[in-house]
């Protein structure tokens, strides 16, 4: 199997249906008539979970300990970023309290125990057991490869993204902050580390990173979601011509069956159109269901903590004053 897998999902009479049950919130989409982004999404969580049911570099022996691996920094790394740019609250969370699980218990943790980990965790409704033998388990892709191409997408167009806090009680001030944007840089930069420690096979990671070091135009400081897409999307092109070079079919993603508009004149051979490459990619891989919001509630969030401290400042001052004027006439009367 290779990273062009994704050219072929199955068709939608073979994927399972979404389980029954289940309860939407805002931030939680998966209840939703499946769509081609949910399945999307789930099937780019069960692929992260099973690259790190996969990896090698954490556990170099059964009685090894997790804080003992090189790998380890890039793995706490790693669930950083998805923790504040995955489109589903209850992943984000989920993967939070992962990384500050893995945090306190690294030095003592073994590789059954990690396993016990995956086993228990829950990214929404996508089981960490459902890792181990994930062929049953995927919604829109068949392939291992098919769902981590879904995850670069996802978080790629996740980049700039804020997304709101998992859960807000009621009253003033309740709730966590917003999340803070990944930008494309950083996204593509966690790619790279994911490939490089957590990817299974050996010389498709010689290739992908060597192409990924070789890019002058991989994303920078200055790239926006637009740009960091796009590029993620000649990214997935030149693997695939690279994996499809012995072959007589057209190797170019997305394919003409799935976006036959994407191409000039709508003909096999015509050149992408890259502002309808982007619309396909949205339509394909970002739901409406996915809740963020505005930028500027991020900074609102902030100058609401400021004004707070500015205001409690003040009354410790005004308290502070108050007692020692209290203080001193009582000394005086005496």
């Amino acid at each position: 199997e290779g990273l062009a897998d994704s050219l072929s999902p199955p068709s939608s009479s073979e994927r399972p249906a979404l389980a029954e049950g289940q309860v939407t919130t805002v931030a939680s989409p998966w209840a939703v008539e499946q769509s081609q982004p949910i399945g999307r999404l789930w099937d780019a969580l069960l692929a992260f979970l099973y690259s790190l049911r996969q990896c090698t570099t954490l556990f170099s022996g059964p009685d090894s300990r997790l804080r003992d691996s090189s790998a380890f920094p890039d793995l706490m790394s790693v669930l950083g970023t998805l923790s504040r740019t995955l489109p589903s609250a209850e992943a984000r969370v989920a993967l939070k309290d992962l990384r500050e699980q893995l945090a306190e218990s690294s030095p003592r943790l073994t590789h059954s125990d990690f396993e016990v980990i995956l086993d228990g965790i829950a990214l929404g409704p996508v089981q960490g057991k459902y890792s181990r033998e994930p062929e049953p388990h995927w919604r829109h892709c068949g392939t291992y490869t098919c769902g981590l191409w879904s995850l670069f997408h996802i978080l790629m167009l996740s980049s700039g993204q804020v997304f709101p806090a998992p859960q807000v009680a009621a009253g003033f001030m309740a709730g966590e902050p917003p999340t803070e944007a990944c930008t494309a840089e950083e996204v593509s930069q966690t790619m790279r580390t994911f490939v490089d420690q957590f990817f299974p096979c050996a010389e498709c990671r010689g290739h992908f990173l060597k192409m990924w070091e070789g890019d002058s135009n991989k994303p920078n400081s200055t790239t926006d979601r637009y740009d960091g897409v796009m590029w993620l999307w000649s990214t997935h092109n030149v693997v695939n011509a690279r994996l499809w070079l012995d072959r007589a079919a057209d190797a170019r993603w997305p394919s003409f069956e799935s976006c036959t508009h994407c191409r000039a004149n709508h003909e096999m051979a015509g050149d992408f159109i890259p502002s309808l490459v982007y619309q396909h990619l949205v339509h394909s891989y970002w739901s409406s269901e996915y809740a963020t919001v505005d930028k500027r509630s991020s900074y609102n969030w902030l100058m609401v903590v400021v004004a707070m401290f500015a205001v409690g400042a003040l009354l410790y001052a005004c308290l502070s004053g108050s007692m020692r004027s209290g203080s001193g006439s009582a000394r005086k009367s005496a």
